[in-house]
């Protein structure tokens, strides 16, 4: 059996009226190097289509891994999900969030 799975990501873009998901590849998310693209795997992503503030996505961190200029990296704890989990955490300030 042959999996093949893709990174997409929903376009915002108000020329559509028709109600037409526009999807980017991958490839057309890595505006900045930073981008997980490399470890990102199976993983969620979202832009959510406004400029991101680092430090207040850094304070939920219990673990920063990585600060640039305009993205953070760390890990963000769940508690009570059967033990305690943590996962990775991309932000940049383009808007994108990528969980891993």
């Amino acid at each position: 059996m042959l999996v093949c799975l893709a990174m997409v990501s929903i376009k915002s873009d108000s020329s559509h009226s028709d109600g037409m998901i526009m999807l980017a590849k991958a490839e057309e998310l890595r505006s900045n190097s930073a981008f997980p693209s490399d470890r990102a795997g199976i993983s969620a992503y979202v832009n959510v289509g406004t400029t991101l503030d680092l430090e207040k996505i850094g304070s939920i961190f219990c673990q920063l891994e990585e600060a640039g200029d305009n993205y953070v990296i760390g890990q963000v704890e769940i508690e009570n999900y059967g033990g305690s989990v943590r996962v990775h955490l991309y932000a940049d300030k383009n808007g994108w969030i990528v969980a891993l």
